[in-house]
């Protein structure tokens, strides 16, 4: 399947629509203050489109293991296909992971976490990216500004990543140009989003 890492590649935040809430045939996007934490709700022919994108995954993973027992004559890679006996129950149950991770914060590795990123992975499928343009470091660092660093708004995340660097283990002081660079790097993407999809919330 396609990883969590390969993830949101069509479109750029800056084609993002302003208003709070999107709404399309297939969800409806709410942008939330903190923007790994933004939710999609599926229409039901979003549910359809999520399980087109399920099915379509799961057919070039089997063109992909094909084409390299072909190619290196080597049956060994057979062992790695393994469908399901049940197609349809296998994507309807995909689909309903998927659907859950929409409602859920990003985690994996859009924000350096070693793990794939379940909403990552749905919002890839659907064609759509609630933090399109935004890095990993950046990513982690937001999550730390919204968990760690408890804030509750933009604003206050933004004050957060602009503010003073520290921590209380030894050497610590070697890696503070990259953490201070990622840091301005996530506030101005947050600023960027906030112009985007909260400045119209009261």
């Amino acid at each position: 399947m396609v990883s969590g890492g390969e993830r949101c590649i069509d479109a750029t935040i800056s084609q993002m629509s302003m208003e709070h809430n999107e709404v399309t045939d297939y969800y409806e996007v709410e942008w939330a203050e903190n923007p790994l934490a933004t939710i999609i709700r599926l229409t039901d022919e979003g549910r359809l489109r999520l399980k087109l994108g399920i099915a379509i995954d799961g057919i070039h993973e089997a063109r992909v293991l094909f084409k390299l027992i072909r190619e290196q004559n080597d049956i060994k890679w057979a062992d790695k296909f393994d469908p399901p006996e049940d197609v349809e129950a296998w994507i309807d149950e995909w689909a309903k992971s998927c659907e859950q991770g929409l409602h859920e914060q990003h985690c994996g590795d859009c924000t350096h976490v070693p793990m794939t990123c379940v909403k990552c992975l749905a919002e890839n499928r659907l064609g759509f990216c609630t933090i399109s343009g935004l890095g990993g470091a950046e990513g982690s660092a937001i999550q730390a500004a919204f968990s760690g660093g408890d804030c509750m708004t933009i604003d206050e995340a933004i004050a957060y990543l602009n503010g003073p660097i520290s921590a209380s283990w030894e050497g610590w002081e070697a890696h503070l140009p990259r953490w201070r660079a990622e840091h301005d790097s996530a506030a101005r993407w947050l600023q960027t989003y906030k112009e985007l999809h909260r400045n119209d919330v009261a």
